[in-house]
């Protein structure tokens, strides 16, 4: 029922020349698919902005994971040197006492 009021107000608008209510018809067609098409392109520019964001998360996430891993690497190295110069000097502790 639409689309018949939408030709005769088409039909009225160009006093009854068919030609040019068709023409208007048509244009009127293309601008809801110019419409939609500018719809389906803004959802897909949403899309792709949204799958970067995610990705970036992600990349962030492996970055602090691998700087925790670092972070925690580079303690047990501290730890394992800090025993073996504990070990040192408990070496050297007891060879004083043992004098």
């Amino acid at each position: 029922m639409e689309d018949f009021n939408l030709i005769v107000q088409n039909l009225e608008a160009e006093n009854y020349n068919i030609d040019s209510a068709i023409l208007a018809m048509l244009q009127m067609n293309q601008g809801k698919r110019n419409s939609k098409s500018i719809e389906l392109k803004a959802t897909n520019k949403q899309k792709r902005e949204q799958q970067r964001l995610e990705k970036k998360k992600r990349q962030e996430e492996r970055h602090r994971q691998k700087a925790l891993e670092s972070k925690n690497s580079h303690r047990d190295n501290n730890r394992s040197e800090t025993d073996v110069n504990t070990q040192v000097t408990l070496v050297k502790t007891f060879a004083a006492l043992n004098i």
